[in-house]
């Protein structure tokens, strides 16, 4: 029942958009300790298609399906080839293996996905399903990645943030926070296993 009345929320909340994403994670979003943040999804694999009532989130279809997806997509003009996941999608997985058994839900500010977060519109700059995450599942620990995430929850919750994990409140949760630059860029994958791992252990010592 719970997972049902979670779905209906959220679909109150986006509307009727096909293409809205407000997250991804394995399984049950209630047993994921921490978020990932960006801005907004990149890619427009739609979200309901793999989502259950009984089961929460099917990660692997989805991915499946995202891998397809970008695999037939035209090319820009100029290019010859592309990776077979985005280097954002890349460096996320390698976090969220390295914390692995934790439980990580990947979501954004803005539900809707654009190539770029300048293509975003004012309307779609909307924070409800963004702040009803965090105000349902109340992870421990936020890993913000990129400048307007940091300035937008500044703005919303007065949280101060810094490169490094530290206490911040959000809406009367305490949890830990830090915000990097954004994932898309920069990230070796030993640094990304270095946050995965960070982000288990400090969850770990908030039990």
């Amino acid at each position: 029942m719970q997972l049902q009345q979670f779905r209906e929320r959220l679909k109150a909340l986006m509307g009727d958009s096909s293409e809205a994403r407000p997250f991804v994670c394995r399984g049950n979003p209630y047993r994921c300790q921490a978020f990932i943040v960006g801005i907004n999804p990149a890619s427009s694999v739609p979200f309901w298609p793999f989502w259950s009532d009984t089961l929460g989130f099917d990660w692997p279809a989805w991915r499946d399906s995202y891998l397809e997806t970008r695999r037939i997509q035209p090319l820009k003009p100029g290019k010859k080839s592309r990776l077979a996941e985005s280097p954002t999608r890349r460096t996320i997985g390698w976090i969220v293996d390295a914390a692995a058994p934790l439980g990580i839900l990947e979501t954004n500010l803005y539900v809707r996905p654009t190539p770029a977060a300048a293509d975003l519109r004012s309307e779609d700059r909307n924070t409800q399903t963004f702040e009803y995450l965090l105000t349902e599942i109340r992870p421990q620990v936020l890993l913000l990645h990129g400048r307007e995430v940091a300035t937008a929850l500044t703005k919303m919750y007065g949280a101060k943030l810094a490169p490094t994990f530290a206490p911040v409140s959000i809406s009367g949760h305490a949890m830990l926070a830090a915000c990097v630059p954004h994932l898309s860029r920069g990230v070796s994958r030993e640094k990304a296993h270095d946050l995965g791992r960070q982000l288990r252990e400090l969850c770990k010592a908030q039990v």
